[in-house]
């Protein structure tokens, strides 16, 4: 801590077993704090916030201080770097001197929080007749109005004994190097450049006390120097050019500039004399250059949009090409042209700086008619399409091998003709076929039959742009019902037509009677009604769709057809209820002797059977027949053989309308 001198304010130590690795700097007139407030930073650990530099032997005389800045870390403090060179370890002992010593343990002692008050910089108004001020006297000094190069200026700041404000300075940084305070009121600058301007310096006191320099810095010049020897074309000039930033200047052509321009051959010489007074000269010889040979070739001659490639010489600095009109540059050493009428190019080329070649060439156009084979197309499949190339050639080329002015052409591709003219010229042109359109493939009903009053629906299908019958229609579908022929003609999106023809030769019956009569059924009987011809499809009253159905009560069952030429019909029969048998009947005795008459031994039963079982028995308890065929019967064989007369046992087990019988007898067999 120093408390005056130059430099009054704190010094923060950073270090690390007694070796100091950093110092910083705060000056008290800069943070308007109270001296009791500043701290010093230890590195020893990041959880330390401010440490005591004192007397650990007296504690009651230790002072406290608190860090300045919140952001302030034990590695990163506010304030001005020192020169490592002028750190040295020390310790602070009241009432004692500072000198060279180690630190002392237990000499850094964690402060408590404490309020950092500002110093009021306000003006303060005392009783009394006046105020004497210590700052009212601000005088700037400088070694020298004028600085050569990079030496340096020193700059002296002279103001009252007793002022303690510090001096600010404003200068133009971008021409400073360097600006350094050497001691409380010298200062030392180095300028990185010719320049001048002034430099302020002022003080903060009860009024702004300010001064200035006015400084002129020149720059320390290399030798002139002109370049090597150089020519010169005739007509042309050429620049020699001392450079800037010299004093003076003196031309053997009596100039006094920094350069000068020359148009002929000779020797030309410069003296110079810098900023500093330092002195220099130099010569260049300029002599005559020699002829340039440069030529674009001879003149030409083009057909049409025909382009040109016109080639200079190379070996020249740059290229400059007119006129402006179909080129492709105007700057490059070959260019491209395309004039479409008679057109002179030129072109200038410059060998060496200011010496220039030149050269222009004619191009002469000849033009053919053109050819416009027209828009491309597309068309129909059968139809074509005529090219025509035009007249006035002399021969015609296609690349289908024709060689006329007229093709025909029936396929999709690209077709080029090429007429060349009586001058040579040529003209030509493409066309494509894009597409060869299929035409519409529609096709009507062809079946020649129709069905007795039915009305037949004829079709030419859907999504063509027209449609055209014979009957005069023109919609996509009509309705006949007649013998004849018809016809329908479409034309598609692409107008493309197609057609088609159809004929109906029959009227064909629709099927009819072909139930049988009106019938009776027996109450809880069944009864199968079967059509009399047989049909492609079948459609009964119940949506059956089978040839035979069978059913359990009266009633009036219709039945519709569909039959081998798709003519529909309708039947239908009555069938009435009637009273029948009911029950379960047998006969004792049967005479199978092939007399065709009591033949068959079996049991009538009547009413809806669902479960049938009839078994006979010889009176060895052999069985002879058995059958769960309701409608079948014993015919007195057995084994394929006659049985013998006698007594034959039976057993009949039904289920009639849902209720189970079991019946059981029996018969006598006579021949």
């Amino acid at each position: 801590m120093s408390p005056g001198g130059t430099n009054p304010g704190i010094h923060y130590l950073q270090f690390n077993d007694d070796v100091i690795l950093k110092e910083r700097k705060r000056q008290y007139v800069d943070e308007f704090v109270n001296f009791e407030n500043y701290a010093v930073k230890h590195s020893s650990g990041a959880d330390l916030l401010t440490r005591l530099l004192g007397n650990s032997a007296a504690p009651g005389s230790k002072m406290e201080f608190l860090k300045l800045q919140i952001s302030d870390t034990s590695s990163t403090c506010t304030g001005v770097d020192e020169p490592i060179s002028l750190i040295q370890p020390f310790n602070y002992i009241p009432n004692i001197n500072l000198s060279v010593a180690s630190i002392l343990a237990g000499d850094f002692v964690e402060s408590s929080n404490k309020t950092i008050t500002a110093v009021n910089t306000g003006a303060v108004y005392v009783p009394g007749c006046q105020s004497t001020s210590f700052c009212d006297t601000m005088k700037l000094t400088a070694s020298t109005d004028t600085i050569c190069g990079s030496a340096p200026l020193l700059l002296t700041a002279h103001k009252n004994p007793e002022c303690g404000s510090n001096v600010n300075f404003n200068y133009d940084p971008t021409y400073v190097q360097s600006f350094i305070q050497i001691n409380d009121s010298t200062y030392q600058v180095i300028f990185n450049g010719a320049w001048q301007g002034y430099i302020y310096a002022g003080i903060q006191s009860c009024a702004n006390l300010a001064d200035s320099v006015h400084v002129v810095v020149y720059a320390s010049m290399p030798i002139v120097n002109l370049g090597s020897d150089t020519s010169i074309c005739p007509g042309n000039s050429i620049v020699l050019n001392a450079g800037s930033g010299y004093a003076s200047y003196l031309w053997s052509s009596g100039g006094t500039g920094s350069a000068i321009t020359a148009t002929t051959p000779g020797t030309y010489y410069v003296d110079v004399v810098d900023g500093c007074g330092n002195a220099s000269s130099d010569t260049i010889i300029v002599s005559a250059a020699p002829p340039i040979i440069f030529n674009i070739g001879a003149d030409r001659i083009k057909c049409n949009a025909d382009t040109v490639h016109i080639n200079a010489p190379g070996g020249f600095l740059n290229y400059a090409w007119g006129p402006a009109y179909n080129i492709n540059s105007l700057t490059a050493q070959n260019v491209i042209v395309q004039p479409m009428v008679d057109t002179i190019y030129f072109v200038r080329a410059e060998k060496t700086p200011g010496c220039f070649a030149y050269d222009s060439i004619y191009i002469k156009v000849n033009h053919s008619i053109p050819i416009n084979l027209g828009a491309d197309k597309s068309f129909c499949s059968g139809d074509s399409a005529i090219l025509n190339a035009g007249a006035g050639f002399i021969q015609y080329a296609w690349n289908t091998g024709a060689n006329t002015q007229k093709v025909s052409v029936f396929t999709t591709g690209n077709y080029i003709a090429i007429g060349t003219a009586a001058n040579g010229c040529t003209s030509t042109d493409t066309l494509r076929v894009i597409n060869v359109y299929a035409l519409p493939a529609m096709r009507l009903d062809k079946n020649p039959d129709i069905c007795f009053g039915d009305i037949k629906m004829l079709d030419a299908g859907p999504g063509y742009s027209n449609y055209l019958w014979n009957t005069a229609a023109t919609t996509s579908t009509i309705q006949v019902s007649g013998i004849g022929k018809y016809w329908v003609a479409v034309t598609d999106i692409n107008n493309c037509m197609g057609s088609d023809t159809t004929e109906i030769r029959n009227i064909n019956a629709r099927p009819a009677d072909f139930l049988p009569a009106d019938t009776a059924i027996c109450r809880n009987a069944t009864l199968q009604i079967i059509p009399l011809h047989n049909y492609n499809q079948y459609t009964w009253n119940n949506n059956s769709t089978t040839s035979i159905i069978t059913i359990s009560g009266p009633g009036l069952y219709w039945l519709q057809v569909t039959d081998a030429k798709n003519c529909m019909g309708r039947d239908s029969i009555l069938v009435l209820p009637k009273e029948c048998y009911r029950g379960f009947y047998i006969p004792t005795a049967f005479t199978p002797n092939h007399d065709g008459k009591n033949e068959i031994f079996k049991p009538a039963i009547f009413g809806n059977v669902t479960k049938y079982n009839f078994i006979i028995l010889n009176r060895y308890g052999s069985v002879v027949f058995n059958t769960t065929d309701i409608t079948a019967g014993w015919d007195g064989t057995f084994k394929g053989k006659e049985a013998d007369t006698g007594t034959y046992t039976w057993v009949c087990n039904f289920k009639l309308n849902s209720f189970q019988n079991n019946e059981k007898g029996t018969v006598l067999l006579m021949r």
